[in-house]
């Protein structure tokens, strides 16, 4: 089962420091705004296909149809 393959990440109080951060920086939505901080926290690449999130300066940020080909 696919779902068995990911794992939790708590949102810790330096998570929700960053998502404050992005909210008054990008007007992001707070659960964009959530996804983003915990990949900058990891130091993790965002894969999506959100237009808004794609134009993101903050983050190395790939195009969900990249992956796809």
């Amino acid at each position: 089962m696919m779902l068995l393959q990911f794992h939790t990440i708590s949102l810790t109080d330096r998570i929700k420091e960053i998502t404050i951060q992005i909210r008054r920086d990008y007007n992001l939505k707070l659960p964009d705004s959530i996804i983003v901080a915990t990949a900058i926290d990891k130091n993790a690449i965002l894969v999506t296909s959100d237009k808004q999130l794609l134009k993101l300066d903050c983050i190395e940020v790939i195009e969900l149809s990249q992956l796809q080909k």
